[in-house]
Parts: C-alpha cells; sequence; structure tokens
C-alpha cells in the first residue's frame, strides 16, 4: 500500500509537467541532411506548412456541391459583383494583428517597360464588360497566377494568408483560424462568393480538435461499455472495480513518468495511456478469475491473494517484460519519435505489471475479497461449458489438421501481407465531407493540389543569379518538374523574370530589372545574398507512396543536372517531401520492429518456460492474428499506414498476454499427472474464461470508436477488433493443437498409475 502511495503521489507530479507537443512538424523530425536542409528553407523563403488557404468560387457553385457534384457552373469570377467582393475580402484580411504576407488576385500586377505596375483586376468604380473580358485574360496567361492563384476556367481563385512566422503551435494557429473566418464574415460576401478555408495549418487543426474531442468521448463510452460487459461477464460490481482500477493506476503512474522524464504527449504516444490499460487488464482478468477460484474453493480472501500472486506472479512478469522488451527495440529506430515512443512503451508495461501485481492483490486480501466470490456457483452442466468442452474434444481430436490448417493459412496471409505498402496523406484522419477535405480536394482537380514541393538551387561563388549557367539550370529544373506526372505549375524567379519588360529569349537582360518586383515577392524565390533560389511545384493529396515515386525520379534527373554544372547544386526539398519520407520511414520503423519483438518475445519465452519448444510453438499463433489483419487490409485495397502499425503492436501484446498464461496454466497442470491432453482440458477450464473476457471487454471498448467520425480512428477500431477476435482463436484453437502433438512430457511409469489406468 505505501508503495501504491508513493507511486501514485510522484505521479500526480508528473502529470502537473506534462505537456503536449502541439509543433507538427517535430512529428517528422529526423536528424539528417534532408530535415536540416528544410528547417534551413524555411528559415530563409518561409516555411510552406504555414499558409491558410481560401478557396474563393462563384456562390452559384455552392448549390451545386450542395447538390452532390462539385463541377463548374459555367460561373467565373470576374463579374462586377464578385470582384467588388473580392476586394472586400482582401481588403479585411490585411486588417488582421499580426498579418505577414497575402497573395491575391489583386497583388497580381502586370509592368511596363517603364517600370509602371498595374493589377490584373480592374480598378474600382464602375467597370466593363470588356475591361472584366480582358482582365480574366490576363489572369490565366500570368505567369504568376495561372495555376497559382485561379484555375484555368477562372471559377476558382485563392487567397493565401501567410501566418506570422513563429505560428507553429496549434494554441496560436487556432485564434489566427477564427480572425480569418470573423474576417470573412465582415465582408459580408456570402450572396457573391463562396469562400472555404483549407491548407495545411487548418486541416491540422480539425485533426487536432477531433482527437482531443472524440479522445474524451470515447475514453468515457468505451469505460462505461466495458464495465457493463464486464458486469454482464462477473456479475458483480467488485471484481470489476478491482479489475479496472488496477490498469488505471498503470496508466496513470505512466503518464506521470512521462511528465517526470519531461517526454511531451504527441500524435504518436498518445495511444500509451490505452495500451498501458491493455497489457494491465489482461493480466488483472487473470489474477481475478484465480482469486475467484480460490476463494469458491473455500480459501480466506487473504490466503486467496497469497496464493495468486504465488501461481501467477511469473506469468504476470512475463507479460509486461516481453511487451516491455518488444518496444524497447525501438530505441534503435532512425526516427527521433519513434524511439521516444518504444521507451515510453517499454516503462509502461513494467508499470502495468507493478499496478496489477500490486493492487488486486491488495484490494482482493481486504474485506472486498469477500464479495468477489461467484453469486452462484459454475455449473459444470452449463451450455457454456459444454461448448467449452466440445471445442477442446475437437481441438485435441484434430489437433494435427487444426496445426497443418493453422500453418498453412497463417503462411498464405503472410505471404499476403507483404503487398502491404505504407502510405499517408494529409486529409487521411478527417472526414470527406468537411468543408476544408472538400476544399482541398477541389483543389486538386482545379489546380493541381495545394500541398507544395520545392527544388533547392545553391550556387557557389564562381556564379550569381545573373549568369547563364544558374539561369540554364533554373530553367531546365523548372522544366523538369512541369514534365513530371503528378506535379503541377512549377513557379521560380522564371516565372518573375517573364513578366519583366524584354524580349521573352533574353531572360537574362531582365535580371537587374527584379528590384522593380517588392521584395516580399523575390524574397519567396531568390536569395541573392545566399547564392539561392527556390522552385516551387503542386501536389495533390494522393498519398505518400505515389508522390514518392516521383521524387525519386526528380532527385535522379536533379543529380545529373548537378553534374553537368559543377559549382551548382539542385536539391528536392519541402514538407511533403521530406515528412512524407520519414513518415514512410516511421511505419517501415514500426513494422520492422514489430519482426524485431517478435522474435525477442519468443526467445524471451523460451528462457522464461525453459524451454525452446514452448517458445516456438508460441510463434504461430502470435503471427495468425497479425497477418490476418494485413491480409484484410490487403483485400480492401487500404495501405498500411501508421494506425495499422499501431494496431499490430497492440494486437501483439494481447495475443502474447494471454499466451503466457495459456502455457503458464499448462506447465502447471502437466505437473499433475504427465499427461498432454489431460493438462490441456484444465487449462483450457482454468484460463478459457479469463480469454473470452478479456476479449469480449475489449471488443466492446473498441467497438465504440467504430462510431467515430474521423476515418483513420474508425479503421483502428475495426482492425482492433479483428485483431483481438484473430487473438483468441490462434489461442484457443492453434495453441492447444500445437501442444497437443509437440509437447512431449516424460511418462510415469509407475505401478499406481498403470493401476489407474486399469
Amino acid at each position: 500500500m505505501g508503495l501504491v502511495v508513493v507511486l501514485t503521489a510522484a505521479a500526480a507530479v508528473g502529470l502537473m509537467r506534462l505537456q503536449f507537443d502541439d509543433v507538427p512538424r517535430s512529428v517528422f523530425r529526423i536528424d539528417d541532411e534532408n530535415f536540416d536542409r528544410l528547417e534551413s528553407v524555411f528559415r530563409n523563403f518561409g516555411s510552406d506548412d504555414n499558409d491558410c488557404l481560401l478557396v474563393v468560387q462563384p456562390a452559384s457553385a455552392r448549390a451545386v456541391t450542395d447538390g452532390q457534384s462539385d463541377t463548374s457552373t459555367g460561373d467565373h469570377l470576374f463579374t462586377p459583383s464578385a470582384v467588388s467582393a473580392l476586394r472586400r475580402v482582401i481588403t479585411e484580411l490585411k486588417k488582421l494583428e499580426g498579418f505577414e504576407s497575402g497573395r491575391s488576385l489583386q497583388e497580381v500586377v502586370t509592368i511596363s517597360s517603364l517600370g509602371r505596375m498595374s493589377s490584373i483586376l480592374p480598378a474600382e468604380g464602375e467597370v466593363t464588360q470588356e475591361q472584366l473580358k480582358q482582365s480574366r485574360q490576363a489572369a490565366v496567361t500570368h505567369p504568376l497566377a495561372l495555376g497559382q492563384l485561379i484555375s484555368p476556367d477562372a471559377a476558382t481563385s485563392l487567397i493565401v494568408v501567410r501566418m506570422p512566422e513563429g505560428t507553429v503551435r496549434i494554441g496560436d494557429i487556432q485564434p489566427y483560424l477564427e480572425a480569418i473566418r470573423q474576417a470573412i464574415d465582415r465582408a459580408q460576401v456570402e450572396r457573391e462568393l463562396w469562400i472555404r478555408l483549407t491548407g495545411i495549418p487548418t486541416i491540422r487543426v480539425e485533426i487536432y480538435d477531433m482527437v482531443r474531442r472524440e479522445t474524451r468521448r470515447f475514453v468515457v463510452l468505451g469505460v462505461l461499455l466495458a464495465t457493463c460487459m464486464s458486469l454482464m461477464l462477473f456479475r458483480r460490481p467488485w471484481p470489476v472495480l478491482i479489475v479496472s482500477l488496477a490498469p488505471m493506476l498503470g496508466s496513470l503512474w505512466t503518464l506521470g513518468a512521462m511528465g517526470l522524464l519531461n517526454q511531451k504527449m504527441n500524435i504518436i504516444n498518445t495511444i500509451v495511456p490505452t495500451l498501458v490499460m491493455i497489457v494491465g487488464f489482461t493480466d488483472a482478468v487473470h489474477l481475478m478469475h484465480h482469486l475467484r477460484d480460490a476463494i469458491g474453493s473455500g480459501a480466506s480472501p487473504l490466503a486467496a491473494a497469497g496464493l495468486t500472486v504465488r501461481h501467477l506472479w511469473k506469468a504476470c512478469l512475463m507479460t509486461s517484460l516481453t511487451t516491455a522488451v518488444g518496444f524497447g527495440s525501438l530505441v534503435v529506430a532512425q526516427v527521433e519519435i519513434i524511439r521516444s515512443f518504444g521507451a515510453v512503451c517499454a516503462v509502461g508495461s513494467m508499470l502495468a505489471f507493478l499496478a496489477v501485481i500490486l493492487v488486486v492483490p491488495l484490494l482482493a486480501s481486504t474485506s472486498l475479497g469477500n464479495r468477489l466470490a461467484y453469486v452462484s456457483p459454475p455449473n459444470p452442466n452449463a451450455w457454456t461449458v459444454r461448448f467449452v468442452d466440445w471445442i477442446v474434444d475437437q481441438v485435441l481430436r484434430h489437433h494435427r489438421l487444426v496445426t497443418v490448417t493453422g500453418v498453412v493459412v497463417t503462411g498464405i496471409m503472410f505471404v499476403t501481407t507483404l503487398y502491404l505498402r505504407p502510405d499517408n496523406r494529409l486529409t487521411e484522419s478527417i472526414p470527406d465531407s468537411t468543408p476544408s477535405a472538400q476544399a482541398l480536394a477541389h483543389c486538386d482537380r482545379v489546380l493541381g493540389g495545394i500541398l507544395m514541393g520545392y527544388a533547392l538551387v545553391q550556387w557557389d561563388d564562381r556564379y550569381d543569379l545573373e549568369s547563364p549557367e544558374v539561369l540554364s539550370v533554373l530553367e531546365s529544373a523548372q522544366k523538369l518538374l512541369d514534365e513530371e506526372p503528378g506535379t503541377s505549375y512549377p513557379m521560380s524567379v522564371v516565372n518573375l523574370l517573364r513578366i519583366l519588360p524584354g524580349k521573352s529569349d533574353e531572360l537574362i537582360q531582365r535580371v537587374p530589372l527584379l528590384s522593380w518586383v517588392p521584395k516580399d515577392v523575390t524574397r519567396r524565390f531568390v536569395r541573392n545574398d545566399l547564392r539561392q533560389a527556390l522552385i516551387s511545384v503542386h501536389l495533390p493529396d494522393t498519398g505518400t507512396s505515389k508522390h514518392l515515386a516521383a521524387f525519386e525520379h526528380l532527385e535522379t534527373q536533379f543529380a545529373n543536372l548537378s553534374r553537368r554544372y559543377p559549382g551548382i547544386q539542385v536539391n528536392l526539398t519541402g514538407s511533403v517531401a521530406v515528412a512524407g519520407r520519414n513518415i514512410n520511414l516511421m511505419i517501415v520503423d514500426l513494422a520492422n520492429s514489430i519482426l524485431t519483438a517478435s522474435v525477442i518475445i519468443f526467445g524471451c519465452l523460451a528462457i522464461g518456460f525453459r524451454s525452446w519448444l514452448y517458445g516456438l510453438i508460441s510463434i504461430l499463433p502470435n503471427v495468425f492474428p497479425l497477418v490476418l489483419t494485413g491480409t484484410v487490409l490487403v483485400v480492401l485495397g487500404l495501405p498500411l499506414q501508421l494506425i495499422g502499425v499501431i494496431v499490430f503492436s497492440i494486437c501483439l501484446g494481447i495475443a502474447v498476454d494471454d499466451t503466457i498464461h495459456f502455457l503458464a496454466r499448462f506447465q502447471r497442470e502437466l505437473l499433475v499427472d504427465h499427461d498432454v491432453h489431460a493438462a490441456i482440458r484444465r487449462a483450457f477450464h482454468a484460463v478459457g474464461g479469463a480469454l473470452v473476457t478479456t476479449t469480449l471487454v475489449l471488443l466492446a471498448g473498441f467497438g465504440v470508436v467504430l462510431t467515430s467520425e474521423m476515418p483513420s480512428s474508425r479503421q483502428f477500431a475495426w482492425m482492433s477488433c479483428t485483431a483481438i477476435l484473430a487473438a483468441l482463436i490462434g489461442d484457443l484453437l492453434i495453441l492447444p493443437s500445437l501442444l497437443a502433438w509437440f509437447a512431449k512430457p516424460q511418462r510415469l511409469e509407475s505401478s499406481k498409475r498403470s493401476a489407474s489406468e486399469e
């Protein structure tokens, strides 16, 4: 009790220090040249994930989309009322506090030979249809407008609002987005324009809000439903209270440890409390079943608690230790956030063991223990018992067939799972029905996407921007980006040079005229003082697997281009390129860690049970749920996403826990008479109820998440339910059949046994 109080007090201190890491870029941070280059580009040219996008369409387009079709209405934005409304919106946006910079059609200009600049939008006041026609034609042919700020049909325009530098935390982005919405409302343009807010900051805030909102809701609903399911199974509230309290304390201690160790919560390790509760809950249920059996046999609560600890402490320690070792293997991962995730899970697994092995026996040894007994003694003739006996009979009678079938099916599914490919999309966690997701999908269709990739061109002190070699490399790199499938509308200082007066084929002579262009515009594309230039290109939100194929091809071409021009280097960068590569690396790291963890875990089982046979036998029933879940993903045509690998981690933890408890009980029962089949039957009756109980309760808890509005959460829920059911099949069918075939204890040859057999 003293230890429980001390750990809980320390956890309370840690909880007060626990913080949430709401800097999205830290998720894919990795100490390598690519990430350092990305950080440098953001410092020198501005962050590409700091732009809020307003997707502007004629008001008539809203009615078309509401009618289940997001297609062009034939209308465009170059009407007197639409242009006037567009100007009002831009005026209100410029009033925003901390307004950093913005881009819209109003800022796109033409420059005369005398340096006079004029907006492509007609001047305020009365405008003629001819002026609007000329303005529209200028917009859809302007190098700085087409594909950047307006679609080819002039029916969609973008207003880009760059948030102040340093606005990277969710807590800072949220009020800024609300200020933008209020500015749109003040402009009162709903009759002329349909404006939707999207962009990376907007979608990240929506994901953050949904996760926070749904986490609270599902924790409450999941606990309530799991409690109701537990009450149905235990038939008394006190076992439910004890079984629930222990893993909850383990989860609390883990969060406190994170605070004490300065480990911030992030989008990856938010699953840790759930994982700790699952590991702890599984062990707590096994302890409770043993406690109730002991009390039902006439033992006092204190004696039953002592007996339970003596019999199950080793199995509980092994479940937590193997889980900790498995997750600990992540500390060799390349991505920092994954290394941290592995360390936290390892600590949490051991704290779950401490919580369960201390709290469950402690509470059971008090007066509460007298209330743990069964409401009525188990009926050996109940249909559930008869059903379990029938399953045992079938498994033991056909154990070779079950084993061979399990091996063949698992092998086929393992090969199928190899076809899984990692992928990640910006909008995978938000519903397609949200305005931001719809606006992004619309931009993918008409503007080639809002995600940005970049080519960074750097040159040494032999060159400057007026050097023919530098301009040649810039034009060549931009052409490569333009010709690459899946990329659209590249833009660079070359586009700026093309709007300056002069002959079209003599860009080098226009370089001195760049001084006519506002510095905040040129700074986005060229830094002559740093000998760097940036080429941007639009990408649709089609997933990192498609992007990376294009990136690899471009990197090869850029490398060839760099070799042709010594002293000039071209590199691919941008959040999409770096984050896509690193998030895929995170998925691969996690997937590889599961394989590593499997080997380590099965080695630990062999050592813990002092039998390599037990270690080998445990492989098949624990691999089965993993490959089954992976096969379902392949059959459904779904990629391997981050959420899926986390499900695999949880599934492995649950399956191994149940396997250890079954093997521990089988090993104990085998000492009674050295009869393998009889030992399996007794282990089935002793542990089978706990396995089914944990499965049903976990299904109830995860089943609630199926009602989530987030696609990733729903996928997490059904994958978890599939894996949990498969783990039960593996432990109740495949594991006993393997034991029946391969477990060969020494036979007793005493005359007493011979007599009893006769």
